[in-house]
């Protein structure tokens, strides 16, 4: 019955309707929603916490800002930002939020691209229904994304992708060290700057665990999601339904973890054959000493847009030098489809504030998007250092050699980066970073090939 109501289909038949028409009553009830949880969480909590508010003003130089190569390339530019940015957190008996959003406005002086204004973030709003038993979360999320891979991440290739999800979920234990927990989640997807289809998605999660020990235990994992593109026009088949089943078995010291994964997942599409691929994974970890230790992942899933939001909660830099790689990109903004990835990372991490940081990373990330025979694959070796100089100033360098293959165009990319930032902690509110970032492509295609460099100045405070 929910699958039926968030899809739309016996809703025309009711409403004599259209499913754009009907698409466009969810997202108004969906706001609605929000509202409606907004004003039940303002009548249950009394007092308020500050929220964190900052402003930040900056200055980018920008040599070659759109990447071109060769002669065209002899052109800069003046990126000037203003940001506001807030984040807050609350939680009470029945009810919690948290969001993170920050508004900018984005002017290039020679006008080599075009101005934005974005707004950027994330916000969870919790209602616990029956606590620790059945909570309803409504969540959101606004990434700026790559339209197109193989091109420059630079402005005018970006676009942002406004994602909504809201569902209940019911945990219950099931005797002494038992528990089951089922999940139920709709989420909307719009592109807000580009021609493309938006998205809904229905999905349906089960997982049972079973404590067997203090360091070991095991899940067997369920899960069904329903994807259809808000388009009349296009075809049915760009529509899918994907279904895995796995079991997981996790080992937890304190200086040693482990989880090993095994499943498979299942792909069907209208008037086409289903399609299976296996679901594996490996995540460890081991802790060499209290300052050190080295981490290892492997795994192999199916993917599309709406299925991993942990990606972008990872990027916290908004600064246009920061070009967003194929390897942290939140799912397939310029493709929409379903593809398979496979990703392997080692990393070795080196954390003392009083003397330095420094991690080293090994990555391979690998795409196929299934039935248009793409494939895009990234090698990616990087590191970075952090050495505090006193107690207000702080030196950053960071080193990143990469290669990228798209076998559809029969390209290969390799490009190696460098950026050397300094930053002042004036006072506990007032905050100024000097950076400089060079960037060097050599491609294979004509046009693919660059030269950058930027040199950025920001100034933020804290309220």
């Amino acid at each position: 019955m929910l699958k039926q109501i968030m899809r739309g289909m016996d809703l025309k038949q009711i409403f004599g309707t259209s499913n754009k028409s009907i698409s466009n009553s969810l997202r108004l009830s969906m706001k609605g929603f929000v509202c409606f949880f907004l004003a039940l969480w303002l009548v249950n909590i009394s007092s308020f916490s500050a929220a964190d508010v900052g402003i930040t003003g900056s200055i980018e130089y920008l040599d070659n800002p759109r990447r071109l190569e060769g002669s065209s390339s002899k052109e800069d530019d003046l990126l000037r930002v203003l940001a506001l940015d807030a984040n807050f957190g609350r939680e009470t008996e029945r009810f919690g939020v948290a969001f993170n959003y920050r508004a900018s406005k984005e002017d290039f002086k020679n006008d080599l691209q075009n101005d934005r204004s974005l707004i950027e973030g994330t916000g969870v709003l919790t209602w616990k229904a029956l606590p620790e038993v059945l909570i309803w979360n409504l969540s959101n999320t606004r990434s700026n994304q790559v339209l197109d891979f193989q091109q420059p991440g630079v402005s005018d290739n970006q676009q942002v992708v406004d994602i909504t999800s809201t569902g209940p979920t019911l945990t219950l234990p099931v005797g002494s060290s038992n528990l089951l927990t089922i999940q139920l989640d709709y989420a909307l997807a719009d592109y807000e700057e580009s021609g493309r289809f938006d998205q809904e998605k229905t999905t349906v999660n089960a997982d049972f665990t079973r404590q067997f020990s203090s360091v070991l235990s095991g899940s067997i994992r369920s899960s069904y999601s329903d994807t259809e593109l808000d388009d009349s026009d296009i075809p049915s088949i760009l529509n899918y339904e994907l279904s895995s089943a796995s079991a997981l078995v996790s080992l937890t010291y304190s200086n040693f973890a482990l989880s090993l994964e095994a499943g498979e997942y299942t792909v069907r599409r209208p008037g086409v054959e289903d399609n299976s691929s296996p679901l594996r994974s490996i995540n460890g970890r081991y802790t060499l000493n209290s300052f050190s230790e080295i981490s290892v992942l492997f795994r192999e899933s199916v993917e599309d847009l709406l299925s991993d939001f942990s990606l972008f909660q990872g990027r916290n830099t908004f600064n246009f030098a920061e070009d967003i790689e194929l390897d942290d990109l939140f799912g397939s903004s310029d493709v929409g489809g379903i593809y398979v990835a496979s990703s392997e990372s080692i990393t070795y991490r080196f954390d003392d504030d009083a003397r330095f940081n420094f991690e080293l990373t090994f990555r391979n990330y690998e795409r196929d998007f299934q039935g248009s025979g793409r494939d895009e694959t990234v090698e990616a070796v990087f590191a970075n250092v952090g050495v505090p100089i006193g107690r207000r100033i702080s030196l950053n360098m960071s080193l990143r050699y990469s290669e990228a293959v798209f076998s559809q165009a029969d390209s290969l990319q390799e490009r190696e980066e460098i950026r050397v930032g300094v930053s002042y902690r004036a006072s506990d509110q007032l905050n100024v970073l000097f950076s400089i970032w060079n960037m060097d492509q050599d491609s294979k295609d004509a046009g693919f090939s660059f030269e950058s460099f930027n040199a950025l100045a920001t100034v933020s405070y804290r309220f």
